[in-house]
């Protein structure tokens, strides 16, 4: 992939170079805590009850399938969701 500089010319750059040297730039592997638990509150509007045994399935499916890290993931969005549903815990 050739991406031009700022003077114009071009410059074979390789997109995880381009990446790195980007302060701006969401790293793919580095999921945010507020984005876990979007997709928790998404999975229970979509699928309610069922929202953690989707969620578990998902992550399971993934292990499976041998994407760890998306596994992962998924593991955390169940314990989130795990979290929000939860009705006997102390009420704030």
């Amino acid at each position: 992939m050739k991406i031009r500089s700022k003077d114009g010319s071009a410059n074979p750059v390789f997109l995880g170079q381009t990446i790195r040297n980007t302060s701006s730039a969401i790293v793919p592997s580095m999921v945010r805590e507020i984005e876990i638990w979007r997709v928790a509150v998404l999975m229970i509007n979509r699928y309610a009850d069922e929202a953690e045994a989707n969620s578990f399935w998902r992550a399971e499916e993934l292990a499976r399938d041998g994407d760890y890290a998306g596994a992962a993931i998924w593991r955390r969005i169940t314990v989130a969701v795990e979290q929000l549903t939860d009705t006997t815990g102390p009420l704030n």
